[in-house]
């Protein structure tokens, strides 16, 4: 099979837009097999006059076998090359366009609006989707956006987040179908707070766990102080204790602060 001309360029599929390098250095490269192989025994060369044979035939066949090696390798790594660039690049594109079924791709589901609110001036929504096999949620508030993935939550588990707005504080997360209540300390403030579940409608559509609970509950903020560590326990149906209490604390706060 004869080569492809210097300029040959490979299927336009191969690269991302922003991946465009890839496709002149696999020109380079092919520039470069093409002169090993203009280089192997026996094909012409103007440029280079034939080398002066010295000691007998034995030491030409010994210098043509090590030519003829060193050129094999060279074409060898040069197809290995060429064959990475194009995996690389195929392989880069799949991750990030999202299709496909490249297994270092995590399909993200729709966003599903699970609860909402007004606390002060400040407007907030609660919103879960599916990251691969986690259940994610999302809480946003204006100037803030708080959000947590994990395994979806056993029948009495609970997982809880906190996030803060300019004038409020929310712990919220999702919980196991046990927990029908939970609650939550900040402060020395207590709220107890219902928990709730989407429709089975709705979750069958939206691929979400059917049986998974939400809450959010909201703190005014301190003035001048650091928002203090919230203690969240959850309670079942008749509202008794269910599993130990779980400390939540805003992000970027020092780890000793928050109670574990």
């Amino acid at each position: 099979m004869s080569p492809s001309p210097p300029e040959a360029s490979p299927p336009e599929s191969w690269y991302d837009a922003e991946l465009l390098f890839l496709q002149a250095l696999e020109r380079e490269v092919a520039r470069s097999a093409e002169r090993a192989a203009r280089e192997r025994p026996g094909s012409a060369s103007p440029q280079r006059p034939p080398a002066r044979i010295q000691g007998g035939s034995h030491r030409h066949r010994g210098s043509h076998t090590r030519t003829s090696r060193r050129v094999m390798r060279r074409a060898l790594t040069l197809v290995a090359l060429l064959g990475l660039l194009g995996a690389s690049a195929y392989g880069t594109r799949e991750a990030l366009s999202g299709a496909g079924s490249n297994p270092s791709v995590l399909h993200r589901g729709a966003f599903v609006l699970v609860a909402h609110g007004l606390a002060g001036s400040e407007s907030w929504s609660l919103q879960a989707y599916r990251l691969g096999t986690n259940l994610c949620r999302a809480l946003l508030a204006p100037g803030s956006e708080g959000s947590r993935c994990s395994p979806a939550p056993t029948l009495g588990a609970v997982d809880v987040t906190s996030s803060v707005g300019a004038l409020q504080r929310y712990v919220f997360g999702v919980t196991g179908p046990r927990i029908a209540w939970v609650a939550v300390r900040a402060g020395g403030i207590v709220r107890t707070v219902r928990t709730q579940a989407l429709s089975p409608a709705l979750a069958r559509r939206t691929g979400l766990p059917p049986r998974a609970r939400y809450f959010v509950a909201v703190f005014a903020r301190p003035y001048g102080a650091p928002d203090p560590p919230a203690l969240v326990r959850g309670l079942d149906s008749a509202r008794r204790r269910v599993g130990a209490p779980l400390a939540s604390c805003i992000e970027g706060e020092e780890p000793r602060r928050c109670p574990g």
